[in-house]
């Protein structure tokens, strides 16, 4: 114990035995990981099944817009046509055998990527939210209606 007096000057006393700093706290307790277990069971479960749900989300939208592509590149297309003067042709260039495909497949992928995007930023809060604190997430809010 330290013991300081107005009278004296600064001397300090120690009781033997006692110490200055507070105990250490006791470490949680480690839990041994059993070697047979899969890796999707030690933990990374939950973010295969958000990455396969985005996965599948967004393949279902590209196979839609696969199939709309004709009603997309129209809508698409409708800009440049208005440019063209009377009588002019309102076609694409086309370089190379496989560009049409090429085409048709990134129309696609990104209409389908734009259209799930709600369904993606989703799945990422619900993946991110729960380890968040309260305050964490009200600065995160305005970021999750604004995308």
């Amino acid at each position: 114990m330290l013991c300081f007096s107005r009278d004296s000057p600064a001397t300090a006393e120690i009781e033997i035995g006692t110490s200055l700093n507070p105990p250490p706290s006791p470490l949680p307790p480690v839990y041994p990981v059993d070697p047979n277990l899969r890796p999707d069971e030690i933990g990374g479960g939950e973010i295969a099944g958000i990455v396969l749900g985005i996965v599948f989300g967004v393949l279902s939208v590209v196979i839609v817009a696969w199939i709309f592509y004709p009603q997309i590149i129209e809508f698409l297309l409708e800009p440049y046509c208005r440019t063209l003067e009377a009588g002019e042709e309102c076609q694409l260039y086309v370089r190379n055998p496989l560009e049409p495909f090429s085409v048709r497949l990134t129309v696609a992928g990104y209409g389908g990527i734009m259209v799930a995007m709600p369904m993606i930023l989703w799945q990422f809060w619900a993946f991110v939210a729960p380890g968040l604190y309260s305050h964490e997430k009200r600065y995160a809010l305005p970021f999750v209606w604004g995308a």
